[in-house]
């Protein structure tokens, strides 16, 4: 027992210190094995794999622990965050509200929800299909809705949507299957405020996270 806590700690420490692949060496190889049921070990297991972008597998993770405790807040929070990464917006939502029905006050719950609410509100956009390839997820028939955006750019006020495209852009730079897209929006406004070099950085940021895209590539 005090192996497994004295391992769960150094984990801990890994994990914090963003070394996650030796954090979950150390829970697979001791905490796990000597102390299974450890809950604290499950969690963070959970978060290394959404560290490492194994949203999936988060996903079950969580799924086994809201089985024999579907109130448990810290795992309905991770499961919202992993379908969140995922751009199943809607479905990471009802995690979050299920999760602040039993504890309204609960900060990281609170901070997910107005954080994603925020997101939605900023940008406005739907997503219709994706599928995943690779472990990286693609979007299918995606497109974009930018009520405030697509105004300004109707009324020619280019400069004003770009800032609208950075501003929804800077919620959460990790969000990348879903930043791609917004970069490749951004990239097409700079297009036509003759901004090359800038255009060309927006497009070479949607090529970062996605290096077959296309719309990118012809841009």
């Amino acid at each position: 027992m005090f192996q497994a806590k004295s391992s769960l700690e150094v984990a801990i420490d890994l994990f914090n210190s963003k070394i996650v692949i030796k954090a979950m060496d150390h829970l697979d190889k001791v905490v796990i094995v000597f102390s299974p049921e450890c809950s604290k070990a499950k969690l963070l297991k959970i978060k290394i794999l959404i560290a490492e972008k194994d949203y999936s597998g988060a996903i079950a993770e969580t799924g086994y622990i809201l089985k024999s405790d579907e109130s448990n807040l810290e795992a309905l929070l991770l499961r919202g965050q992993a379908y969140y990464y995922l751009v199943d917006h809607d479905v990471a939502l009802r995690h979050y509200q299920k999760g602040l029905r039993l504890d309204p006050e609960h900060s990281g719950l609170k901070k997910a929800y107005f954080g994603l609410k925020n997101l939605i509100k900023k940008t406005k956009s739907m997503v219709a299909e994706f599928k995943s390839a690779k472990h990286v997820l693609e979007l299918t028939g995606w497109f974009i809705c930018f009520p405030h955006a697509e105004e300004n750019l109707a009324k020619g006020k280019l400069r004003l949507a770009v800032e609208d495209f950075k501003g929804a852009l800077a919620l959460d730079p990790n969000h990348t299957a879903y930043n791609v897209h917004l970069y490749l929006e951004l990239c097409k406004v700079l297009i036509k405020l003759a901004r090359g070099k800038d255009a060309l950085d927006s497009c070479t940021a949607a090529l970062d996270i996605d290096g077959e895209l296309i719309d990118a590539l012809v841009q």
